[in-house]
């Protein structure tokens, strides 16, 4: 298994941020969330702590650096590739270089703030958003979408003190759709809903998706259905020309009906032999959080994926 350690926290990736806060306490906060030097701080921390996890393939130290769908995902990849791993050593090797911070300026927690980085070791470039909620807690991971380094991010606007600027997930604002509409869209889009595929681009992530299950669909003997939620937009921040970048999370639900007299033996190293072990002849699960990155045009355009990252997080059958 080639780089199994580091490819385990990396379970989907497509070719080719920022909300406003969590509803407001009264703390004051009035302050850019990170600075340049305190973000790579932050972030060292979370390379130390994520070296340990892949050492020893466990999410739990996971759980102080991460949370929410993200944690879920790294948490599933561990899982699979613990239950996978007969005998091999987990490579752990890491090459995250932070190419880019922006922090909006808040007036309450939680504070969040925005680095793109390098993963030198997998020539990807990740989106990613650390969050704090309170005074008295750390900074965690909450979001990884990914990218081709060849993909090209939208320049984001900032204000007169480089602070970026958030905007409200339920508003368009001169946008096609707003963030929360172009999450619901690709979601509606992905379940084959009438209509919803002329709301948002054909993208790879849409192209992805549809393999995935089209690929299912071929197994003899079994009915295959998938079907896709929008989870709430918690963070959007405008780009340079008038258009948004929105990090969202579509969970993915694949199920299997096995005919009568029929078992499926999934394949050994498979995501659905790690979660689904042995032979199912009735019925199974799979449980999937997909992050994306969307890139919202101002005006007419259609939303556009220019980055994810999902993986299986919980599953059952028998």
């Amino acid at each position: 298994m080639r780089r199994l350690g580091v490819a385990v926290l990396a379970s989907a990736v497509l070719v080719g941020g920022c909300s406003i806060p969590h509803p407001k306490d009264s703390d004051g906060v009035t302050k850019v969330a990170a600075s340049r030097a305190e973000a790579e701080a932050i972030y060292d921390r979370y390379r130390a702590v994520r070296k340990t996890a892949l050492d020893h393939l466990d999410e739990q130290p996971l759980v102080a650096v991460e949370a929410g769908a993200l944690l879920a995902i790294d948490a599933g990849a561990l899982m699979v590739a613990r239950r996978l791993l007969l005998s091999e050593t987990p490579d752990d090797t890491q090459e995250l270089r932070i190419l880019d911070v922006y922090a909006p300026r808040l007036d309450s927690y939680p504070l969040w703030f925005v680095v793109v980085v390098e993963d030198g070791v997998r020539d990807l470039t990740k989106v990613q958003i650390f969050q704090r909620e309170s005074s008295t807690t750390g900074w965690q991971l909450v979001a990884s979408p990914e990218t081709l380094p060849s993909t090209e991010l939208p320049a984001l606007d900032l204000d007169a003190s480089d602070a970026l600027k958030p905007l409200d997930p339920f508003r368009a604002g001169g946008l096609s759709m707003s963030p929360q509409a172009t999450v619901d869209a690709y979601a509606a889009t992905l379940n084959g809903a009438p209509g919803a595929a002329s709301e948002v681009s054909e993208d790879s992530f849409v192209t992805q998706m549809r393999q995935v299950a089209n690929k299912q669909r071929q197994i003899d003997g079994v009915t295959f259905t998938q079907e896709w939620t929008a989870r709430p937009v918690q963070y959007a921040a405008r780009s340079a020309d008038g258009g948004a970048l929105v990090f969202g999370t579509l969970a993915r639900t694949d199920r299997f009906q096995i005919e009568e007299g029929r078992f499926i033996n999934w394949p050994e190293g498979s995501e659905q032999k790690a979660f689904l072990s042995g032979r199912l002849y009735s019925t199974g699960e799979l449980r999937y959080y997909h992050q994306i990155l969307a890139y919202v045009p101002p005006d007419e355009g259609k939303p556009v994926v220019i980055g994810q990252y999902g993986g299986v997080v919980d599953g059952i059958g028998y």
